[in-house]
């Protein structure tokens, strides 16, 4: 498989998570941590970028949507088990669009594989060259609402001769990321995602009050496409080759492919591509007894016929006695 074309830059994503539990019978008094297990997606804001200066001749990139899991330490790894992942820069030039982002979206589960609270997806800038770490550029929610843009400090100049001022250090750059609007009442935040010498800020901004309806505008372009909603696929098949997305009912339970699940797969805890949407609750205990039903009606005598000169009766080899006192007859036949 061939390489993105070599005139692009890269940045680096990396990231660890853990789940926080109550303190267990260890020898320490803390809370235990347990690494997180699931799958991360990223996806590129455009829908393509045009590399016009390509070799041999000029492309167009259609960024597809990466998906990195977490090993069994809680980090997040790309192609093998190298920790961090390398994605395509989003401030190169010699890409159209520029100062584009990429949006994350977390699935993470416990070890057993249950779905956890999830973290809101976010997007953020990749510079080329740089390398990211989820957990800087997550939005901060429990800011004091205050930020301020402050450069770091640029390096001393060299000294200059006796009596004479060295040439002033080269000033650090900074320029703003992206700009996302919070939920009305949330804290402000400032994240810096590029280094102390060219840093870039990601800033969140709470929402306002809702103003007075303004004029009605020019209609806008598209936005870009949704995530991809479950496609319900009925009874699990062996024999059926389903794809990320599709949702199926096995073994009492419903189930979602996290990925691209092999024919046969079968959907249950700790599967490989398959995850529960809603599993099969604990049987019911049993319910009380039913009411006697009423008494059936007498049924109709049977008539023997006259039996008089017959006992007795020798029935299969064996000798049955009556008492002909206690034998009645319809026809009225004596014994």
């Amino acid at each position: 498989m061939s390489d993105i074309p070599s005139n692009l830059s890269y940045g680096t994503v990396t990231g660890r998570f853990l789940l926080a539990y109550a303190d267990s019978s260890d020898s320490g008094l803390n809370p235990d941590a347990v690494p997180a297990q699931g799958t991360l997606y990223f996806t590129p804001s455009p829908n393509y970028i045009k590399d016009a200066s390509a070799s041999p001749a000029p492309v167009t990139i259609l960024p597809a949507s990466i998906e990195c899991a977490l090993d069994a330490d809680g980090y997040l790894v790309g192609y093998g088990t190298d920790q961090g992942v390398r994605l395509l820069a989003t401030d190169d030039p010699q890409g159209n669009p520029v100062d584009w982002t990429w949006k994350v979206n977390f699935r993470l589960t416990d070890a057993s594989g249950t779905p956890v609270r999830t973290i809101p997806d976010f997007s953020f800038a990749l510079p080329g060259g740089t390398t990211v770490d989820l957990t800087s550029a997550m939005p901060v929610t429990d800011a004091d609402g205050t930020f301020y843009l402050v450069g770091p400090t640029g390096p001393t100049g060299a000294t200059g001769a006796t009596g004479s001022t060295g040439p002033t250090g080269a000033a650090a750059t900074i320029s703003v990321g992206t700009v996302t609007t919070g939920a009305a009442g949330s804290s402000a935040s400032v994240t810096n995602v590029g280094t102390s010498g060219a840093a870039v800020f990601n800033i969140t901004i709470p929402r306002g009050d809702k103003g007075e309806k303004g004029d009605t505008g020019e209609t806008g372009a598209t936005g870009a496409t949704g995530a991809t909603g479950l496609n319900w696929q009925g009874v699990w098949s062996s024999s059926t080759d389903y794809v990320d997305d599709d949702a199926v009912y096995y073994n009492g339970a419903s189930w979602f492919a996290s990925g691209n699940p092999t024919v046969g797969e079968v959907p249950e805890i700790g599967a490989t591509h398959w995850m529960p949407l809603a599993l099969q609750g604990a049987t019911g205990a049993t319910g009380a007894t039913g009411p006697q039903g009423p008494q059936g009606e007498q049924g109709i005598p049977g008539n023997l016929g006259d039996l008089s000169g017959t006992l007795p009766i020798t029935y299969a080899g064996s000798t049955i006695g009556f008492d002909p006192t206690y034998i009645s007859f319809i026809d009225g036949g004596t014994a």
